[in-house]
């Protein structure tokens, strides 16, 4: 999925609007290039990612964004990475 095929406002409501959830400040929507976006806690996608359930490269949105960021790019996820350094 690249920003091109969806608007970068499309996903976030789309993934508020599958639940019936809104998306607040501590939210955030998720998608990879072959599922529709979804909703998660921090603490849920650091696990994920850590237990690599979701790629590195899953594209994350918060509210306030301006483009989704794929996930190893995202110093609040960075525990999900530990072998990682930044710059990388």
């Amino acid at each position: 999925m690249s920003h091109e095929e969806v608007p970068d406002t499309v996903l976030p409501k789309a993934a508020a609007a599958q639940d019936g959830a809104s998306i607040d400040a501590a939210t955030w929507a998720w998608a990879t290039e072959h599922g529709a976006p979804e909703l998660a806690s921090t603490e849920q996608l650091i696990t994920w990612l850590g237990r690599g359930e979701l790629p590195p490269h899953t594209l994350v949105w918060k509210q306030g964004w301006g483009e989704w960021l794929p996930a190893l790019q995202v110093a609040a996820l960075a525990a999900a990475f530990p072998r990682v350094t930044a710059g990388s």
